[in-house]
């Protein structure tokens, strides 16, 4: 039987320079040596998703994003935390292994959080550019020239999610249309609109006093300009699907699935 250690071997064996020493893709919870009984990937260890491998009898999780609210996922600030410890104690008590997978998902040729979220929008037929070896921004020319808004109700149907929020003029023609998965940072966003004449920038999250008021501005200045903000997990969460089909070709005699997180944030 497969150990957790032979998945995660198997996930970075093509990945340039891997094993990283230095990477936020460690274990949480649970051991390497433990037996795998099935996989569930997800964009981050929710307690729903936690529940939800137990009653699947699938004892590692394989999450995109922190478990414990922290990049690095340090965990003694939270020892206070009755929620923290819940979490935590759920998941040791079930013999359940949180291995994260960013830096790696992010580092595979191509990137496979990427390419998820590019399969899932249908756009591949659409893309003209990537400028940078990582993958990103990755640049497409949507020929049917759609307005923001139906730009959303694209971006809503394919990634399955409800909030999209706009910063620019709402009545810009997105043709040429920037992709920038995650939170890469407000400069990387902006520097990314300036160097590729987007009219249009789709982003997973950004702080609000950086991108958005560049956008603002250019809408101020009656520029044909647009920002797209459709939330982390919304821009990722395909990644981790399409993980959970790579894994299950190379293991298939495991159960492997895929559980959306789903956005933490919801408008009321």
């Amino acid at each position: 039987m497969s150990t957790v250690q032979d998945v995660i071997d198997a996930i970075i064996a093509d990945i340039p320079g891997a094993p990283f020493a230095e990477t936020v893709d460690t274990i949480k919870v649970g051991s390497p040596e433990a037996e795998v009984s099935g996989i569930v990937t997800t964009f981050v260890a929710t307690d729903r998703i936690l529940h939800f491998a137990a009653e699947q009898g699938a004892n590692l999780v394989i999450s995109h994003e922190p478990t414990f609210f922290n990049h690095e996922d340090e965990t003694g600030w939270l020892d206070r935390s009755p929620v923290f410890r819940v979490k935590h104690d759920f998941a040791r008590e079930a013999g359940i292994t949180v291995w994260r997978c960013h830096d790696y998902a992010h580092s595979m040729k191509p990137d496979i959080i990427v390419e998820g979220v590019i399969d899932a929008l249908s756009w591949e037929k659409h893309r003209v550019d990537s400028l940078d070896p990582g993958g990103l921004p990755v640049i497409f020319e949507l020929n049917h020239r759609p307005r923001p808004t139906a730009l959303a109700n694209e971006i809503k149907s394919g990634l399955a999610t409800s909030r999209v929020l706009l910063a620019g003029d709402p009545d810009t023609q997105c043709r040429r249309v920037a992709l920038l998965v995650g939170a890469i940072g407000g400069r990387r966003q902006i520097e990314t609109a300036i160097a590729n004449d987007v009219d249009a920038m789709v982003v997973g999250e950004t702080n609000e006093w950086e991108t958005p008021e560049y956008f603002r501005d250019a809408g101020y200045q009656k520029l044909k300009k647009a920002l797209l903000v459709i939330g982390h997990q919304p821009s990722e969460e395909a990644g981790m699907a399409r993980l959970a089909a790579w894994i299950g070709q190379r293991f298939p005699d495991l159960s492997v699935l895929h559980r959306a997180a789903l956005d933490p944030l919801r408008v009321i």
